[in-house]
């Protein structure tokens, strides 16, 4: 891999309330969001605001005027390629090749489907939290209700295709304005959301999780009795209510998780590798090899004890991860590109404890096949695949291992002059709220992915990726949340 290790300047942040999103960092699944508090700023904060400005307008040093505040509309939720402001709107970036950057399609930055800034999403006001799979996304509002954009070939919007446009070149339907999900509990409103693969899932306020788009592997929870696919949400077997959090796999997992009160997980749908946290042999057969149709418990250990404290669950491509109320955080599924944070790159139903884990986790994600944790510190720490730079720059890393001929470190490594509140990531980029209230990216920036334009700032050549610049190991600002970066 051939890259630039300079580090940049820092970029100039929005002034907000730090004290304010530290709430961020400790947030736990069983809250309902907002995980931001949108108390007044606090005394220093306050001193820098312009409070006599003209709303929407340039303001103060190159910010916004929102609520009567210069700068007052920050980040309060960081998704995958996704966020949501104070004011309740969602911005996007990256692929929209189906529409899920909530733009038109015929937008092209920076190539087919690339949108390489952050823009406002259509159609959705008053959001709370947004999660974004590969082909779609969908935000949850104040008011409790769904709104999701993007490929509905499954009809994972929460509608019939029927009534979408064709994707043009692309398989199946689409919608690149946000629409809201029909036949949800009008007496149980939406508290959380969640985007997978062909699927999508809402947790209630009574702590009941739906789910709608594709069966085919289970992703529903319903069982089997629910062949192929819905626009209807549909109730995940044995839940019941009180579930505290819902999580399902971005990419191309077809599988979700979710922690019950009781702060135990359950995961239901593809188990090929392990990655529901039990043996795939004890699943039924499916189309691409096994599959639970209802949500199985996670055991963590041979005796058949459950993985339990539990408060954050983070499912992957092939693996999966869970934070515990402790600060360790244990892992699952393939390990053999590094996700599982061990030396050796083995396969594991079971979870366990990553081997090296810094102490006090206090975020967590996983997508495709890597895995970054902040502490309650803030520092950043990621693991596992590194093909497209996705686990940053660090000058303290260990030497990468070759996995199956991609580069890769198993074991969690400090990204170098990163501090967060939150993280997220895609397939192959990662991104931090840091605590100035910036949007931080690195990894792949093929379609746009990072927020800034391909080739641009410090992108370089990856693997597998040579013919221009589309990786970056340095921390980057996301293009079109602040005013004093590119619009």
């Amino acid at each position: 891999m051939k890259l630039r290790r300079g580090i940049p300047a820092s970029a100039r942040r929005m002034r907000i309330a730090v004290g304010v999103l530290a709430v961020a960092a400790c947030r736990i699944p069983d809250r309902d969001f907002p995980a931001i508090d949108s108390a007044a700023p606090t005394q220093d904060a306050a001193s820098d605001a312009v409070v006599d400005c003209t709303e929407g307008q340039p303001c103060g040093d190159d910010d916004l005027c929102f609520e009567g505040v210069c700068g007052g509309d920050q980040v309060t939720y960081l998704g995958e390629g996704c966020v949501v402001r104070k004011s309740g709107s969602v911005w996007c970036w990256g692929d929209n090749t189906y529409g899920q950057v909530g733009i038109v399609r015929d937008v092209h930055e920076c190539g087919y489907g690339c949108v390489h800034q952050a823009v406002r999403v259509r159609g959705v006001t008053g959001a709370i939290q947004v999660a974004r799979s590969i082909h779609h996304a969908c935000a949850v509002t104040a008011m409790g209700e769904i709104w999701c954009w993007g490929s509905n070939s499954h009809d994972q919007l929460g509608h019939s295709s029927a009534d979408d446009d064709s994707c043009g070149n692309m398989t199946g339907s689409c919608n690149d304005r946000a629409q809201r999900v029909q036949h949800l509990p009008v007496d149980d409103p939406a508290v959380e959301v969640a985007a997978g693969h062909h699927i999508s899932c809402a947790r209630t306020r009574r702590g009941a999780v739906l789910c709608w788009g594709d069966n085919h592997y289970g992703g529903l929870g319903t069982g089997r009795q629910l062949e192929g696919e819905t626009d209807h949400p549909q109730p995940v077997a044995g839940l019941g209510d009180g579930v505290l959090s819902i999580r399902a796999a971005a990419s191309k997992g077809g599988y979700a998780c979710a922690i019950k009160g009781d702060r135990t997980v359950w995961c239901w749908g593809l188990n090929v590798n392990g990655q529901l946290g039990h043996p795939a042999e004890a699943d039924e057969p499916c189309a691409d090899g096994r599959c639970a149709f209802v949500p199985v418990q996670v055991i963590a250990d041979v005796d058949g004890h459950p993985l339990v404290d539990v408060v954050e669950v983070a499912p992957g491509t092939r693996g999966a991860c869970a934070r515990v109320q402790s600060g360790k955080v244990w892992c699952w599924g393939t390990g053999t590109q590094g996700l599982l944070g061990r030396k050796y790159l083995t396969t594991e139903a079971q979870p366990a404890p990553v081997p090296s884990n810094p102490a006090g986790a206090a975020a967590l994600t996983v997508t495709g096949e890597h895995a970054c944790m902040v502490t309650t510190q803030g520092h950043v720490y990621c693991w596992g695949l590194d093909q497209y730079a996705q686990l940053g720059y660090g000058e303290s890393f260990l030497p990468p291992v070759d996995c199956n001929g991609h580069m890769c470190r198993p074991e969690p490594q400090q990204v170098l002059r990163v501090r967060g509140l939150q993280v997220s990531s895609s397939s192959a980029a990662t991104y931090v709220l840091d605590p100035d209230g910036v949007v931080l990216s690195w990894g792949a920036n093929i379609s746009g992915q990072l927020g800034h334009l391909p080739g641009a700032l410090d992108d370089a050549s990856c693997d597998g990726v040579t013919e221009f610049p589309k990786c970056s190991l340095q921390a980057q600002p996301v293009w079109g949340l602040s005013p004093e970066l590119p619009h």
